[in-house]
């Protein structure tokens, strides 16, 4: 507000915008029935990236990752032979 009580007003507004972390999460392969799996993902920003394997129970067997990762493409392996 000015000394004369007039309201001045800005027509400019600067928003930043980020969009989603877009992720590719691939099939798995040899496939699920072998004792070990490899499991591909691709991140497009780096990002926090958290695998965590649960039963029938809802328990959870194995966390394979828990960690921050670069955007780019990524493969863990699970092995799965110590696991029913």
């Amino acid at each position: 507000m000015s000394n004369s009580g007039d309201v001045e007003l800005s027509r400019d507004i600067n928003v930043t915008v980020e969009g989603p972390c877009n992720l590719a999460l691939g099939q798995n392969y040899p496939n699920a029935f072998n004792p070990m799996t490899t499991i591909c993902y691709q991140l497009t920003n780096d990002n926090k990236v958290r695998l965590k394997f649960y039963n029938l129970l809802g328990q959870e067997v194995k966390t394979l990752v828990d960690e921050l990762k670069q955007g780019e493409y990524h493969q863990e392996v699970f092995d799965a032979s110590r696991h029913a």
